[in-house]
């Protein structure tokens, strides 16, 4: 569906471009309460639940004060007089519980002159300092202007990330004033950045009936089952055995890497295999599967998937695979090709699609059919839909009640998408707005208020809120993805 949608609001122009991904897995992100307003014991005074960086690099100390009805009526902080080497920091008192993979994300309001920056501190399990997590300073405008930064959080170079802070600061001569901040921290089930070994050592054919023992897998020999080492690179994930399989049936080999770490900590792993697999670490199980049950099943990265605990130092992964020349495949994976493992989607069938081309519409709302460019900067003019109401209007398909794929499907998908252009263009008595696309028992919202920069986004299912998502009201772009359980 595409078309321009006018919600009486404050004014805005935004091109929208929504999506629902109807799939599993999502976890989601509460608000965390930072004393994002900044409220402050006296008037002018520090913000509450906040603390100067007392780092030498930022000595002399700046002046930091609250501003009561900075913008909007909401209180906000301002940084004056940075004369540090360094510049300056104040970070969040509390200290987050969170650990590497996490996503942390931040929406606030800036204006003044020179660098700002905000990022993560992280803290170990015993509360020792961790370093900071690497972000990239942005500019200052002398007018207000809406930010939202996506901070991935990774481990750092003494322990593992048990926590973080929020801290905001500036470069030397910066003057800073923030306001209306918002701070959520996604989890992730992928944890840790270690790398997977790019050279695996290869044994086979071996017989199958022997058992190795536990301290058998944890060191890599010359020879094992009686066979030579071989080298084999790992390609794209992928370790391709058949040449070393030979030709008889149901075939076994051993693949073993080694994984260096810094210091014990948690890491994720996946895996996938066109025969049978065992999988160990350190001579402890990790996985153990049957073959696939098809032979038109694909093998992938994360067909299986599992956290598991890397010592410090040296750590050795030994997967047998029993399969035939053709099944002798296997793809290995770390957190770092998880999360960027890409799943495509083919769509079989369309339900409803409006695109405002012709003379006439088959959804509700009655809207006025208008030409106009679908992007500000393309020259081409389609068909829009121009919707008015000042109170409540539906906008539905024929027949709008399409049940989603059940929850015990594991391959079929639903999804619905809207773009909305220019919206809120004319004036209301009205503070507040919402648009909502809804799917079966999933909802997708997008809230406007009149005394917010930001539009708020959320993902529901039965009204229970799955994500949230902060954006800039005159973001040109923006996407919303949502995970179905």
């Amino acid at each position: 569906m595409g078309g321009a949608i006018r919600l009486p609001s404050h004014e805005n122009t935004i091109l929208f471009p929504l999506l629902i991904a109807l799939m599993r897995g999502a976890l989601s992100a509460e608000p965390i309460d930072v004393n994002g307003r900044f409220q402050s014991k006296t008037p002018g005074g520090f913000p509450d639940g906040w603390v100067m960086d007392e780092w030498g690099g930022y000595k002399p100390f700046p002046d930091v004060k609250t501003i009561p009805g900075a913008y909007g009526g909401n209180t906000g902080w301002s940084i004056t007089n940075v004369l540090g080497d360094g510049g300056v920091a104040i970070q969040t008192r509390a200290k987050l519980p969170t650990r590497s993979g996490s996503v942390g994300r931040l929406s606030f309001l800036a204006k003044g002159k020179g660098l700002a920056w905000a990022t993560f501190c992280r803290w170990g399990e015993k509360g020792d300092w961790n370093g900071v997590v690497v972000s990239s300073p942005f500019t200052l405008s002398d007018t207000w202007q809406p930010h939202v930064l996506t901070i991935p959080i990774d481990n750092g170079h003494a322990c593992e990330t048990h926590a973080v802070s929020l801290a905001i600061g500036g470069k030397m001569g910066a003057e800073i004033q923030v306001c209306s901040l918002t701070l959520d921290i996604r989890p992730s089930r992928i944890v840790d950045d270690t790398r997977m070994p790019k050279s695996w050592t290869i044994f086979g054919p071996v017989d199958k009936a022997p058992k190795p023992s536990r301290e058998q897998l944890q060191s890599i020999s010359e020879t094992f089952g009686g066979a030579k080492a071989q080298t084999v690179p790992l390609i794209s994930n992928t370790l391709e055995l058949a040449p070393l399989a030979g030709s008889g049936p149901s075939q076994c080999l051993w693949v073993f890497g080694r994984i260096e770490a810094e210091y014990d900590c948690e890491m994720t792993v996946g895996a996938g295999a066109g025969g049978a697999m065992q999988y160990y670490l350190n001579g402890e199980p990790v996985f153990d599967t049957p073959a696939p049950s098809n032979a038109q099943s694909l093998v992938e990265i994360d067909n299986y998937v599992k956290n598991v605990r890397l010592q410090k130092e040296t750590n050795v992964i030994a997967v047998r695979i029993v399969a035939d020349r053709a099944g002798s495949v296997l793809k290995l994976a770390g957190p770092l090709d998880l999360r960027g493992a890409v799943r495509k989607l083919r769509f079989s069938k369309r339900t409803f699609e409006e695109d405002f081309d012709g003379s006439s519409v088959r959804c509700s709302g009655n809207p006025l059919l208008i030409k106009g460019n679908p992007t500000p900067g393309l020259l081409s003019v389609t068909g829009q839909g121009l919707f008015k109401t000042d109170a409540k209007l539906a906008i539905t398909c024929p027949n709008n009640i399409e049940p989603l794929p059940d929850k015990s499907d594991a391959i079929s998908f639903a999804a619905a998408g809207v773009r909305i252009q220019n919206s809120a263009r004319e004036p209301s008595q009205r503070r507040n707005a919402a648009f909502e696309i809804v799917a079966s028992e999933m909802t997708c919202r997008i809230c406007s208020r009149s005394n917010s920069a930001f539009l708020t986004l959320s993902v529901l299912e039965n009204d229970n809120r799955r994500e949230m998502l902060e954006i800039p009201a005159n973001s040109p772009t923006g996407a919303i993805p949502a995970k179905r359980p």
